[in-house]
């Protein structure tokens, strides 16, 4: 079976990662490439997909890993003895966001969206040093609740995790819609 771009054999013998002997030095708080085991977004044939994620707990026994972009919910618990899992950032994972220009998709969480997320679809307008103007448009089928979109665009900033790469939250994408 697939492990990410390796056999799950090679995965497993590589206990120590890419990190080798800095795996250790690893903190709170380090940006790193993660394998998500979350089969269900996963390729057909992989065993997870590599995610943007920060380190925000270790204890004597596991690391806490939280998945940019997404709720605390997802957040999940990888033992120590799973250091297959990380790589340095942007090892897997594309650095979407230092590459943002006018014109880019990504998907938006508009502030004041409440306890209910709602990933709208959106595109860069224009880019400033680190920060973006979104347009965004609501998608069809959102339910009615769902807070409806501004005409002017919305300032964020690159880093935020009110905005995910393209495909990230919504799996149709229906292009032309802002």
């Amino acid at each position: 079976a697939r492990f990410g771009a390796r056999t799950l054999d090679e995965a497993v013998r590589s206990r120590t990662g890419a990190f080798g002997a800095s795996f250790d030095a690893l903190r709170v708080g380090d940006r790193v490439d993660v394998m998500d085991r979350d089969r269900t977004r996963a390729r057909p044939g992989d065993r997870g997909r590599w995610c943007e994620a920060e380190v925000v707990g270790r204890d004597h026994t596991h690391w806490r890993v939280h998945f940019r972009s997404w709720q605390l919910i997802f957040d999940v618990l990888i033992m120590h003895d799973h250091a297959e899992c990380f790589r340095p950032r942007w090892t897997h994972v594309r650095d979407w966001r230092r590459a943002l220009a006018p014109g880019d998709w990504l998907e938006v969480r508009r502030p004041g969206d409440g306890t209910r997320v709602f990933w709208h679809q959106g595109t860069v307008v224009s880019r400033v040093d680190d920060r973006v103007r979104v347009r965004f448009q609501r998608r069809t089928g959102d339910p009615p609740a769902a807070p409806q979109p501004t005409a002017t665009p919305w300032t964020v900033h690159i880093d935020s995790e009110q905005i995910a790469a393209k495909g990230e939250h919504i799996v149709t994408w229906m292009e032309g819609l802002v």
